[in-house]
């Protein structure tokens, strides 16, 4: 689910015939609202095995509101053809794809995990991202990163340019990045141009709320600040180890005034469906909306 600047709800939901379903929903609050539905092209599930994880799709809105990117994402062994991803631009005004790509149409990037962000220029940032191989004996707290990251305008993902970096990893945090002159060159045509490459990686941007750490360092927890700053939702999941993996007994969603510090209420969420939740405003007013499944939305009023 994502919210985009004029307040529309939009969600994007996997099909495994690969014709993938975004709809819009305007009005959310009226008695009546409007919503809209188009075809998106996705993954298709053909054999079910070939698939480690989910097919996951996920949306990037503009920051001017004009065209969300829609990703479809999944995980495959690198023998089945590697993690697989295809990105299409949708116009928010005519409602309709523009443009799509596949991972395959990208060879530098086919196979990597591949995150989707804007820069302050507005172009589609992919970074695809392989951990180096590890040796016997290596230090289990201790990576390497090797990843290409690409510039692409909008709305048709032509490449604007591309370079490689690398990134030493120490207990899941980043402790150094090495570049040569492709990524020199690369943030020398980025306005302003001349920054550092941690400045322009921190400065990404990939939806209208901001991620923030959790208090204290808890799995299984995740932090948003809302648009206006005045607000921030908190993720926290609980879990136990079952048989073959961990399984989820608890999903809340706590919200707090960021001025005061002050939790304004708690939701606890459902664990049978996929949820997503986003701030939005109506009439100044701010709300929490949940989306369960793709297809159910609950509204939230949020009393400061």
């Amino acid at each position: 689910m994502a919210i985009t600047p004029g307040q529309d709800v939009l969600s994007f939901v996997a099909a495994a015939d690969g014709n993938w379903r975004l709809s819009r929903v305007r009005g959310w609050l009226n008695r009546e609202p409007i919503e809209q539905t188009i075809l998106v092209p996705g993954l298709s599930l053909g054999n079910p095995k070939q698939w480690l994880g989910p097919l996951s799709p996920e949306l990037h809105v503009t920051a001017d509101g004009r065209y969300v990117v829609c990703a479809a994402y999944s995980v495959r062994r690198p023998s089945d053809g590697g993690d697989a991803e295809v990105l299409s631009v949708v116009d928010l005004r005519e409602f309709k794809v523009l443009t799509t790509i596949h991972a395959s149409d990208l060879p530098w990037s086919a196979g990597r995990g591949v995150s989707v962000k804007f820069d302050k220029a507005e172009h589609v940032v992919l970074r695809a991202t392989q951990q180096a191989f590890r040796h016997p004996g290596d230090d289990p707290s201790e990576g390497r990163n090797e990843i290409e990251l690409g510039l692409f305008a909008l709305p048709d993902l032509k490449a604007v340019d591309r370079c490689h970096y690398s990134e030493s990893i120490r207990n899941g945090a980043v402790t150094r990045r090495d570049s040569g002159k492709d990524c020199a060159d690369l943030l020398a045509s980025v306005p302003p141009g001349s920054i550092s490459l941690d400045e322009f990686l921190s400065e990404l941007q990939e939806g209208n709320e901001t991620l923030q750490q959790c208090p204290q360092a808890t799995f299984g927890c995740s932090r948003h600040v809302a648009p206006n700053g005045r607000l921030e939702s908190e993720n926290v999941v609980t879990e136990h180890r079952g048989f073959s993996h961990p399984v989820v007994t608890e999903s809340v969603e706590n919200l707090f005034s960021v001025k005061t510090g002050k939790q304004l209420g708690s939701i606890e969420e459902t664990l049978s469906d996929s949820v997503v939740s986003r701030f939005a405003s109506k009439d100044g007013h701010p709300y929490l909306l949940v989306m369960e499944g793709g297809s159910r939305l609950r509204i939230y009023e949020i009393v400061e």
